[in-house]
């Protein structure tokens, strides 16, 4: 159970950085969706 918990964990923090880094790339990419 707790190796179970442990590695959800680690993919849903996987996830969430993927998705942080690829917010910055746009926004220092200047898009206009996200600096809008």
């Amino acid at each position: 159970m707790a190796e179970a918990v442990a590695t959800s964990g680690g993919a849903i923090v996987f996830a969430g950085g993927t998705v942080i880094v690829a917010l910055l790339a746009l926004a220092v990419a200047q898009i206009p969706f996200v600096t809008s």
